[in-house]
């Protein structure tokens, strides 16, 4: 059963406290095997290799999730996100909106802590946390290296729409050089954390990314208004930006709801994350593939 806690508008820090707080908790239990299997009443034995992780959500329902090496150590969904509401704190914010999902094997935090900006978009990051025995903490922004750039998570209040953006790092029309250098310096830690012992360690040091939100406001910004005044002179070339980013799939309905957005990039894009964010029959795995190709798009304007 899924789990989930949406707060749009502003809420107080302890909101999110208690949505946190009523998060699944996982258990590691030592596991124990028979064996003798035919024959009745024979004496188990532990299995030294291996544990259990168990996960009881907060109205009581249990799942055995994996079975993983003794080493493994379960870093718990508030263990993982509470950096975050530490660095917000250190950063001097009280209230944020913020989008809170759970089942048994995972739980993901989006908070968007800036200020509105621009066309009433807020920005924020994404954490998730697993207890599948095989993933980790992915925790802040996604660093893409190859790409050089760096995506975190948006959301437009006049519409509802959730999104994602690239801010390309290596353009310094978009961002300038010593925010970029500051920006490196707050993610030197590996924003995929392994739960293992040094978890903690890690964990404590990233609190400090939350500075990052207000850093990339303006290069954010920048490219807003850049997508904003990237009109289109015939329709052919938005079909061809339809084509060459979004695919056959989606691409009737992206254009229908295009008709009902300013007829420019931005227009284009908000089209995108619209039909990624309300259409009902779109798979949550859909909607992130949707959400990808929208920030592919957006990077036109680099």
């Amino acid at each position: 059963m899924n789990q989930t806690y949406k707060h749009w508008g502003l809420s107080p820090a302890s909101e999110l406290n208690q949505a946190i707080s009523r998060l699944p908790k996982a258990t590691m239990l030592t596991l124990w095997a028979d064996p003798f299997p035919l024959t009745e009443g024979s004496p188990y034995e532990e299995v030294s290799s291996f544990r259990a992780i168990r996960v009881e959500n907060s109205i009581g329902q249990i799942k055995y999730v994996a079975c993983t090496s003794p080493k493994y150590r379960l870093v718990q969904h508030e263990e993982a996100f509470r950096p975050i509401i530490e660095g917000l704190t250190l950063a001097g914010l009280d209230q944020y909106s913020f989008c809170l999902n759970s089942d048994h094997k995972k739980a993901k935090l989006q908070v968007y802590a800036a200020g509105e900006m621009i066309d009433s978009v807020r920005i924020g990051f994404s954490v998730v946390n697993h207890f599948d025995g095989q993933h980790a903490i992915h925790y802040g922004f996604r660093m893409k290296r190859s790409q050089k750039s760096l995506e975190l998570v948006g959301y437009r209040q006049v519409c509802s729409n959730g999104m994602k953006i690239r801010v390309p790092l290596d353009k310094a029309e978009i961002i300038r050089p010593e925010i970029r250098e500051r920006i490196t310096v707050l993610f030197s830690e590996s924003a995929k954390i392994n739960h293992t012992a040094s978890a903690e360690q890690k964990l404590k040091a990233l609190q400090y990314a939350t500075e990052a939100i207000s850093l990339l406001q303006e290069p954010v910004r920048v490219m807003i208004e850049r997508a904003q005044k990237w009109t289109f002179d015939e329709e052919g070339q938005v079909k061809l930006l339809v084509k060459k980013h979004i695919g056959k799939r989606f691409a009737g309905r992206v254009l229908e709801q295009f008709k009902m957005e300013s007829q420019d990039l931005w227009g284009l894009y908000n089209a995108v994350t619209s039909v990624a964010s309300h259409d009902a029959d779109i798979s949550s795995s859909a909607q992130e593939k949707l959400l990808d190709k929208a920030a592919t798009l957006l990077l036109e304007v680099v």
